[in-house]
């Protein structure tokens, strides 16, 4: 295989056993992994269109159009990808799809079904071994394609298509995967069918009727599971089977750990099912549920159980006495049973039993009639002995709602708006795409977190509320439903009305929840209620009542909110035009539209003098919430006017500077108009469309130069603010959100004096080398391969963002989500500069550098709202860059110097009292932030890859260093230990050696050399100090460095 010849024996055997397949791949031509994003990519509109295929042959005309989706997705991977063949087959793929035009196709026509399955599973096969496909792919490809036309077209001659290896054995494994996809779709739909049955009993135990159909659903999946040799689910089918039929009797005793033990049963079959789809055939879980034994089931008689028995023995005896015509002896044994009856009675202390024994025996003696012997005995039965109320269920029951929620209310809100974000962002992601699964899940998962904590909490409305919508979505998502444009709607108005009682929540502590029209609208999406005609909530008349209500937010008496308590619910709607909602909601966005309101006039007139970031961000959070709550009450005109007006703050360019006068008298002027369309909406007039919003909005641009601006220079016309009539002061909707909008509609913004502006100053600066455009202005330069890969990461930053934002907020003092934040940005900055996003890629670095320069400081409450702001700026640009709105600046031609200083001229500082050198600094900075540098992306690639090895080896010194450090300090107990001992041995050398000097002078055998050893273990004891000391001063500087 590895000799090169091109001719001989060698090449002949090479050749007729295409040895080459079984080479391994050289690392520098691995095909693989030069193309590895197209093939995952590849990957996926594989795995999509053969879902969805299989779904389609099954008799799911709704997945028809996914899987042509998909296969349009197939082909135009394929094409970036250098082989032909594997372009032919996707190709011939995706010409079938697209003559699909409905189920019959495909469901009639069973070679239709085995070729497509068979052309998919082949090019399954290629993209697994892409590295090593040779002609033979090639002959396999064009046989397939040949296969699939013939299928399709009648016309077509099949005798023309030649037999290839290998591809009949990929034409049985697509049979055999047809057979089990069709064979599982049908075990899900009775299994379906049999939840949705035990669904309802479980909600009401009376609701046994249904409960006889489950044995007949269970029979059919037995059978199936039967004929796939599935042993184990086949017995867990019929253990279910036998549960259910015992439910289904009147007097069954079900224990709660039965109908937990046949819902988990049903649900591990669905898993199961869906996993063996997929060739997984995992069966622990079912063993595991056999294993545990059933709860209830047939208990041993016990005395209550007997007298039960005794008193319905007693009725079929008179029954047959009075058939017999009531003869002596049959009175008599019917009176003795009514005495032992009294007797047992006295014995469980049911004295009502007793009483009845009693009076029954009595009626016996004078019953004349057979009717009457009847009924003498017809109102013997026990009585139910009642469960005693243990303490803690008295206290709870007792307790008021404040008592029980206090302590968990303020999680239960935190936990639901992280949740209303999440789904307001997988919503996103579904208008999108609308069969992207894993959002529709997510979304399904997040009501079920509200239904979940709104239980916990005893938010009984709201929960309910989640529940119903929880399983609207769960109907969706068994039957494999791509959501529709009305069931987005409703999601979208769900999420909004929980939104708005979140907020009730959280300002009041309590909240009234009406959400009757919202429950019948999701039973009509599961098929439960007539489908009503419109998604949103419904109108009724507007009558007497509705001009009566009294209006959300005013201050009215004590004794008219009594009466408006005790008013129905049903009648608390108000008629805004022909639009009708409830008063609690009208009330809400009043007081919230007043604050909005209110909110922009104060932004606008400190950005109308000087230069303040957190008045934008004022400004473009208030016209966003503005816009919010419109579009949650209804109020399309103002929301879309209060939309654009937050779009045009958002991509105001120049946020350095304040506002000149022509743009804040146009400002004023577009405020004006949103003030009076609330004023008309609180006066129970629908706004009017307000395209004059968008007219002034568009003639605001801007100024490069203001200081050479001619006076004259004269705004596009501008339509004065309607006029108001005057509200009476008894009108029962003047509130004092009225009063706050109409002060804020008519009192004209005055700006404060503002000193002469000083003459321009001409700075000579060093002329600039030529530059890009790209440095002079950021503009993006979307890359259509990385900009889909990019926006699939950000789905995932950007709530990781969010989430540490909010983190960060709860305890400024943490560090942790400080550090996660800048991870975060510093991936999402990297990701949207390789992607092409400039202009984003810049707001998240201006993000990320106003972090760092925080340092290790806790942000005060106005950095925070500048951060959140930011993070909204970036997250609405990662919408646009989905919708393909994104708006791209013209670039800007870079002019050559020609001189070596260029004069820059500055527009005057609006405040004479700023230094000048303040002035050119922030010139400077400006100019800083301005200027980009952009590289190939794989040079960005090796660069990071770089900097992360740095990273990780300044990691593994910075580990040892710590070591060395631990260590040194560790020695130091060791060297104090060591000069101690040998100061010790010092001393009891000389004092040993002074002793027997003083033994040895009157000795006459006395040795002088003795002195010299003596000198000797001073000098040793005195050597070892040193050292001593030289290991001292070497740990000193271990520590100190």
């Amino acid at each position: 295989a590895q000799d090169s010849a091109a001719d001989g024996r060698v090449a002949e055997a090479r050749d007729l056993f295409q040895l080459e397949r079984y080479l391994a791949p050289q690392a520098g031509n691995n095909l693989a992994e030069a193309h590895l994003p197209h093939l995952n990519s590849l990957q996926d509109s594989l795995a999509a269109a053969r879902d969805h295929w299989m779904r389609y042959c099954a008799g799911r005309a709704e997945s028809l159009e996914p899987f042509q989706s998909a296969a349009l997705a197939l082909f135009e991977s394929s094409t970036r990808l250098p082989n032909g063949a594997l372009q032919s087959l996707a190709r011939i793929i995706q010409a079938v799809a697209k003559r699909l035009p409905g189920a019959a196709d495909a469901t009639q026509n069973e070679a239709l079904q085995l070729e497509m399955a068979t052309g998919l599973l082949l090019a399954q096969n290629a993209v697994d071994h892409f590295e090593r496909l040779g002609p033979e792919f090639d002959r396999q490809s064009d046989t397939q394609a040949m296969r699939l036309q013939a299928a399709i077209d009648p016309m077509f001659d099949a005798s023309k298509i030649p037999q290839v290896d290998l591809l009949d054995e990929f034409t049985h494994a697509a049979q055999e995967k047809l057979v089990l996809a069709q064979v599982t779709q049908e075990i899900q739909a009775n299994l379906n069918q049999a939840e949705d049955i035990l669904d309802k009993f479980f909600r009401d135990a009376t609701q046994r009727g249904s409960l006889p159909l489950v044995p007949t659903l269970m029979k059919q999946i037995v059978g199936a599971l039967n004929i796939l040799q599935l042993d184990v689910a086949a017995e867990l089918v019929n253990e279910a089977t036998r549960r259910v039929a015992y439910f289904a009797e009147n007097e069954a005793q079900i224990a709660p750990e039965d109908l937990d033990w046949v819902a988990e049963a049903l649900s591990y079959l669905g898993l199961y099912m869906e996993a063996l789809r997929y060739g997984r055939d995992d069966s622990k879980a079912l063993k595991t549920l056999l294993d545990r034994p059933m709860a209830s089931g047939p208990r041993e008689a016990t005395v209550e159980t007997e007298l039960r028995g005794e008193a319905e023995q007693i009725k079929e005896s008179a029954r047959q006495l009075a058939d017999q015509g009531g003869d002596a002896a049959g009175r008599a044994a019917l009176k003795a049973e009514l005495t032992q009856l009294a007797r047992d009675a006295d014995l469980v202390a049911d004295s009502n039993l007793r009483d009845k024994a009693a009076a029954a025996a009595l009626a016996l003696e004078s019953a004349s009639s057979p009717e009457e012997i009847r009924q003498s005995v017809q109102d013997i039965a026990p009585t139910a002995a009642a469960t005693p109320s243990s303490a803690e269920s008295l206290r709870l029951s007792s307790a008021t709602d404040e008592a029980i929620d206090r302590d968990i209310l303020f999680t239960y809100i935190e936990e639901a708006q992280d949740v209303l974000g999440n789904i307001a962002i997988q919503l996103s992601r579904l208008h999108v795409s609308p069969y992207d699964g894993e959002a529709f899940t997510s979304i399904r998962r997040g009501f079920h977190t509200l239904k979940g904590s709104g239980r916990m909490v005893g938010l009984t409305d709201l929960a309910e509320l989640a529940w119903e919508v929880e399983q609207t979505l769960n109907q969706w998502l068994r039957d494999e439903r791509a959501p529709s444009g009305e069931l987005l709607q409703y999601i979208e108005d769900a999420a909004n009305a929980f939104q708005v009682w979140i907020m009730e929540l959280e300002d009041q502590g309590q909240v009234r929840v009406e959400s009757g029209h919202l429950i019948q609208i999701a039973r009509s999406l599961r098929g439960d209620q007539g489908k009503p005609a419109e998604v949103a909530p419904p109108k009724p008349e507007a009558g007497p009542r509705a001009e009566n209500a009294a209006v959300a937010g005013s201050a009215a008496p004590a004794q008219e909110t009594d009466k408006q308590a005790a008013t129905p619910a049903a009648d608390e709607t108000i008629a805004i035009g022909k639009h009708v909602l409830p008063i609690e909601l009208f009330r809400i966005f009043s007081d919230e539209a007043a604050q909005r309101l209110a909110d922009m006039g104060s932004a606008l007139s400190i950005l109308g003098h000087n230069q303040h970031p957190g008045a934008w961000e004022t400004f473009i959070r208030s016209a966003h919430t503005l816009a919010g709550i419109a579009r949650t009450t209804g109020f399309t005109p103002l929301a879309d006017a209060a939309h654009a007006v937050e779009i045009w703050a958002s991509e105001w360019p120049d946020k350095t500077q304040p506002l000149m006068d022509d743009v804040t008298g146009t400002l004023e002027a577009v405020a004006g108009h949103l003030v009076a369309s609330v004023h008309g909406i609180l006066e129970h007039r629908f706004p009017q469309p307000m395209p004059i919003i968008d007219t002034l909005l568009a003639g605001l641009v801007v100024t490069e130069e203001p200081s050479e601006i001619a006076p004259e220079a004269a705004l596009p016309s501008v339509d004065p603010a309607p006029e108001t009539d005057e509200v009476e002061a008894g009108d029962d909707t003047a509130s004092a959100a009225t009063a706050v909008l109409t002060e804020v509609a008519i009192a004209p913004i005055e700006p404060p004096p503002v000193a002469e502006p000083r003459p321009s100053i001409v700075i000579p600066v060093p002329a600039p080398a030529p530059v890009s455009p790209v440095a002079q202005a950021t503009q993006d330069d979307l890359d259509s391969q990385l900009l889909p890969i990019f926006l699939e990461e950000a789905s995932t930053l950007l709530p990781q963002i969010g989430t540490a934002l909010r983190t960060w907020r709860s305890d400024p003092g943490d560090g942790q989500p400080r550090d996660a934040l800048k991870r975060s940005l510093h991936t999402l900055k990297g990701s949207a500069r390789m992607a092409g996003a400039m202009t984003l890629g810049e707001d998240v670095h201006t993000l990320e550098s106003e972090i760092i320069d925080l340092g290790n400081a806790s942000p005060d409450a106005a950095l925070l709202d500048t951060l959140e702001a930011a993070y909204d700026h970036i997250a609405d640009k990662v919408q646009r860059y989905k919708g393909g709105t994104a708006s791209t600046p013209a670039p800007e031609t870079a002019e050559s110097p020609a001189q070596a200083e260029t004069p820059l001229v500055a527009a005057a500082a609006p405040m004479p009292t700023r230094p000048e050198h303040d002035a050119i600094a922030r010139m400077d900075d400006e100019l800083r932030l301005r200027q980009s540098l952009r590289h190939k992306s794989d040079i960005l690639d090796t660069l990071l890859n770089e900097a992360g090895e740095v990273s990780i080896a300044r990691a593994r010194i910075e580990n040892v260093l710590s070591g060395y450090k631990q260590t040194a300090q560790e020695l130091s107990s060791n060297v104090d230990r060591l000069r101690s001992q040998l100061r010790e041995m010092e001393i009891q050398a000389e004092t040993q050696m002074r002793s027997r000097l003083s033994q040895m002078e009157d000795e006459s055998q006395f040795d002088p050399l003795e002195f010299d050893r003596f000198s000797r273990l001073q000098e040793l004891t005195r050597l070892l100090a040193e050292s001593v000391n030289d290991v001292s001063t070497v740990q000193d500087n271990l520590l100190s460095g």
